[in-house]
């Protein structure tokens, strides 16, 4: 699938999330008696725990709109079945308690109910005026490499106009047999990271390809947005592009070979001493940048603790496109 295929696919699916940031944006929804359909899911839910029922519901929906056209999924909104129509037309809203809680335990708990996990995801909580409570909205984008499954039951499932179907397996061929692009993912091996006795960390760089379709010219740029907290940095196997970008500090490096599912590759390592003993001063902040053949460009962003006993990754998020 080209790009700007992927792209117009996910439009009815992006459009519907962006329309939804207010409360009078959800009860417009309800005024107009809006059904669920390809893009649209909705499920009631009760507190900020998400029980397994729940788990399994997301699953499947998420796995069926990311193999066919992506979706919204809302929780917190109930439906009412038209006999006449045949469909579920959305009826009522019912706001969640603490529901910036229960929106952080789903962008959390989402990245392991698929496989592979979503790219380009997002988890919106949308509040009544002057309450804590509201509805939680769930971006779910059409998988733009291997088709993805519910980690829940292991099945594959498609979104058509009647909601989640098994998919079946010439389906699941189709989509597999489509998968042209890569799906590349980076980040640090701290199973492998080590501090060395002059106080410096090694720390690898690890990149993931998440789908079928093999990488091919990949570049991986590594940036240290923090340098002014570190008293040396230097970066094996990565050529230093710093002094072609005054005011950076940045290395780069090019894998010769494809990268293949399931083969991790490591592209080199950053050897960085910090100025500082103490937190702050021994958070280190990095961007990581991959470019590949037939792939959107993305980044990353890390932020890891380099402690005496060893680093420890605080925080990771992305991907964010570049174009």
């Amino acid at each position: 699938m080209s790009r700007d295929s992927a792209e117009r696919q996910l439009n009815g699916a992006k459009s519907l999330f962006d329309s939804l940031r207010k409360w009078s944006d959800l009860q417009r929804l309800v005024d107009e008696a809006v059904p669920e359909g390809v893009y649209l899911e909705c499920k009631t839910q009760t507190g900020v725990l998400l029980g397994q029922g729940t788990k399994a519901q997301i699953a499947e929906t998420a796995s069926a709109m990311a193999n066919a056209s992506g979706g919204v999924i809302l929780l917190g909104v109930s439906t009412t079945a038209v006999k006449a129509s045949k469909l579920d037309v959305v009826s009522g809203l019912e706001p969640i308690g603490h529901v910036d809680s229960l929106a952080a335990r789903v962008e959390i708990e989402l990245s392991q109910l698929t496989e592979p996990p979503l790219i380009g995801a997002s988890v919106r909580a949308i509040k009544r005026a002057r309450t804590d409570a509201g509805v939680v909205a769930i971006l779910v984008p059409q998988s733009s490499g291997d088709p993805v499954r519910s980690t829940v039951d292991d099945r594959f499932y498609f979104r058509g106009s009647d909601g989640d179907t098994h998919a079946p397996y010439e389906v699941i061929r189709r989509l597999f047999a489509a998968s042209d692009v890569p799906d590349l993912a980076v980040g640090i091996h701290v199973g492998l990271s080590t501090r060395n006795d002059d106080g410096s960390f090694q720390i690898p760089i690890r990149v993931t390809n998440r789908s079928s379709a093999l990488a091919r010219d990949v570049i991986v740029n590594v940036a240290i947005e923090n340098f002014e907290n570190c008293l040396a940095i230097k970066a094996q196997q990565f050529t230093d592009l710093s002094p072609l970008n005054p005011g950076n500090k940045l290395f780069s490096a090019r894998i010769p070979n494809p990268i293949h599912r399931g083969l991790d590759l490591k592209p080199g390592d950053l050897i960085v001493t910090m100025a500082g003993t103490r937190w702050p001063r021994r958070i280190l902040e990095i961007k990581i940048t991959l470019f590949a053949d037939k792939m959107r460009a993305r980044s990353y962003r890390i932020r890891a603790n380099l402690k005496r006993t060893g680093l420890e990754v605080k925080a990771v998020s992305g991907p964010e496109y570049l174009y």
